[in-house]
């Protein structure tokens, strides 16, 4: 017998330029990731009258899923090969700010906040709010209420090697650079003149809850997925150097200039493979007794202090350091079974796969929401470490 098709839920279309919406969609796709600039999407608008399937490109829409909205969008390309169909694909609508330049007349001056200076630089593309809690956004997104984490800290103020922007740079490069660098990243909200500054939010209970066991049976909730361990690049130990600071060559090395981190503590797996703390040159070298050392090195002329480093520091050894487990899967369906909870990113997911040999809470980065004829309804996920991607003020 054949394996039921989970028909997931419904996407609903609303053209909001043209005023009207649709459900008359085949195949479509939304994909998400915290790291990509612009969501995508697609979808096939099935219409018995021509006219409906006319003049769709640029048009700005709405995406919802069952009743949660998940996108507020423009389409970008349009293809027609069948007489009652047209393929539709499109991003959201941070894609105005990746396509427009910065205005040579921006003017953003030392002092102003954070906040300020993005919604400036964004204002030609009609930014007027820049908000700064991103629970509401995943609240609306997912249909659920994770439990923990809050709005973060004030928005910092800009220093003067901030803000000048590169010669024909992008208005969504520039702001979310300024973003990043003072702990915060661009993301997209429900209204096209709102913007969210958001780092990651590890401090939340686990909204869903992903298994699958050697066993066969109904609590598999897998369909199928892989956990991919990479040890080729992770730093035992890293130095970082702040503005004037001279090579590190002793602990005491002045705190608004140096950072000495033992990086290898910070999991379990690679403090069992690798060598504890630094190991400086001697004439007899250690003997590493087969377990690794790792010196990774950097110089941030822009960081001046302890905060600064740091946060230097933890962006660099994360990046590297959450290759040793990534865990990729595809769940049939679009929502969790026990809370009704539709997947998003910036969330946190219980994994208990055997097979894979993953059991842990693990932060979800990439989302695809999708149905097919062919397939039915399914979501794949691609999850990192809790605390994998860090920023923080570093100038």
């Amino acid at each position: 017998m054949a394996e039921e098709k989970p028909t997931g839920l419904t996407l609903t279309v609303q053209f909001e330029g043209l005023g009207r919406e649709t459900r008359a969609i085949g195949d479509w796709q939304i994909d998400s990731s915290y790291l990509v600039a612009t969501d995508g999407f697609s979808f096939d608008y099935l219409s018995e009258n021509p006219a409906d399937l006319r003049g769709l490109e640029a048009q700005p829409v709405k995406l919802i899923v069952g009743e949660a909205p998940q996108l507020l969008g423009r389409i970008d390309v349009t293809e027609r090969s069948e007489f009652r169909s047209v393929a539709c694909e499109g991003r959201d609508y941070l894609a105005d700010l990746v396509e427009c330049h910065v205005d040579p007349q921006l003017a953003i001056k030392d002092g102003m906040t954070l906040q300020a200076a993005v919604q400036l630089a964004c204002s030609p593309c009609g930014v007027k709010i820049v908000l700064g809690d991103a629970a509401v956004v995943r609240n609306v997104r997912t249909g659920g209420k994770a439990r923990g984490g809050g709005a973060p800290k004030d928005f910092r103020t800009l220093s003067l090697q901030d803000l000048r922007p590169d010669a024909e740079q992008g208005i969504y490069d520039y702001v979310n650079r300024l973003a990043v660098r003072h702990g915060a990243t661009i993301q997209p909200v429900l209204a096209r003149n709102e913007l969210l500054l958001q780092a990651p939010n590890y401090d939340q209970a686990p909204l869903f809850k992903l298994r699958r066991s050697f066993a066969e049976g109904g609590a598999n909730r897998i369909k199928s997925g892989v956990a991919r361990r990479d040890f080729s690049s992770f730093p035992t130990f890293t130095i970082v150097r702040g503005v004037g600071g001279l090579p590190a060559a002793s602990e005491k090395t002045p705190k608004n200039t140096s950072g000495l981190i033992d990086s290898a503590v910070l999991t379990p797996e690679t403090q069992k493979a690798a060598i504890t703390g630094r190991v400086k040159p001697a004439p007899n070298g250690a003997d590493a007794d087969g377990k690794l050392y790792r010196l990774l090195s950097l110089h941030d002329r822009m960081a001046r202090t302890r905060e600064h480093i740091q946060a230097v520091a933890f962006r660099a050894i994360w990046d590297r350091l959450k290759e040793t487990l990534t865990y990729r899967c595809t769940v049939r369906g679009h929502t969790d079974p026990d809370s009704g909870a539709i997947y998003a990113v910036d969330t946190i997911a219980d994994i208990q796969d055997e097979v894979a040999d993953v059991n842990q809470h693990m932060w979800i980065y990439r989302r695809t929401l999708r149905y097919s004829k062919a397939g039915g309804a399914e979501t794949d996920l691609e999850c990192w470490r809790i605390g994998a991607y860090q920023l923080g003020a570093s100038g």
